[in-house]
């Protein structure tokens, strides 16, 4: 996950949320010294909701007291970030996954199994058994990484 970059997403680039929602910036609020940024962060039921961020992604939660508000309103000023552990609802570059093939060999040991796997091609599975390929199943499986 690539961490959020103001200028990427003031160039339109996709961002998304820490945990994977899928998240749409609709204003970039330079006039307000808190909240920069305003994004939809669609849930798990489907709907979508607005999320206030600083301009460096976090997530600002206006639901604390207002005298732990004022607090960390002043740290901010100071340069400290609203939240000082990751959350589930900062903002990230989105990234495209990639799919890609993985060729997996097993191996009949005695009573267990042997496992070798590679990203390379089938013909390495062969490199690395280096018994009876009798005794191989050798599986070709897709993975988005």
């Amino acid at each position: 996950m690539k961490p959020f970059n103001l200028e990427e997403a003031k160039a339109g680039k996709p961002v998304c949320t820490r945990d994977g929602r899928k998240a749409k910036i609709i204003c970039f609020n330079d006039n307000n010294p808190l909240v920069k940024i305003i994004a939809l962060v669609t849930q798990p039921d489907g709907f979508d909701y607005h999320y206030l961020y600083l301009e460096n992604g976090k997530n600002i939660i206006l639901s604390e007291t207002m005298n732990r508000f004022i607090r960390k309103t002043i740290n901010l000023a100071k340069g400290a970030c609203w939240m000082n552990d990751d959350s589930a609802d900062d903002l990230v570059m989105e990234q495209k996954s990639q799919k890609k093939k993985l060729w997996i060999g097993i191996e009949k040991v005695e009573n267990s199994f042997g496992v070798h796997s590679t990203t390379v091609g089938f013909e390495d599975i062969k490199y690395l058994t280096l018994d009876n390929l009798d005794d191989y199943q050798i599986v070709e499986i897709e993975i988005n990484i």
